[in-house]
């Protein structure tokens, strides 16, 4: 829907996705063939990509984390809203 209405505002935008790589390991402990997992995260995370081109000042990023990403790795969440903040997004 986004997409399509063409009015997402152009500002900063950061999306904080799972790494394919680490949050394809529980499907495959719970039986999913590992090829199958790792192309559905594949697909999940270039969907994310998508999404973060929804604003010119849109970045994806996925760095080691599984779907806890404020539990795995909360100076990511930090320094996402940090760098955000100083580049006049809250005024």
């Amino acid at each position: 829907m986004m997409k399509e209405s063409k009015c997402f505002p152009d500002l900063p935008l950061t999306v904080i996705a799972r790494d394919p790589e680490v949050s394809a390991l529980p499907f495959i402990k719970h039986g999913i063939p590992a090829d199958e997992a790792y192309r559905y995260e594949q697909r999940w995370h270039e969907l994310q990509q998508e999404l973060s081109r929804l604003s010119q000042h849109g970045e994806a990023i996925a760095k080691g984390s599984d779907h806890g990403i404020h539990l795995d790795k909360p100076d990511q969440v930090i320094e996402c809203l940090l760098k955000n903040k100083e580049s006049g997004a809250w005024t």
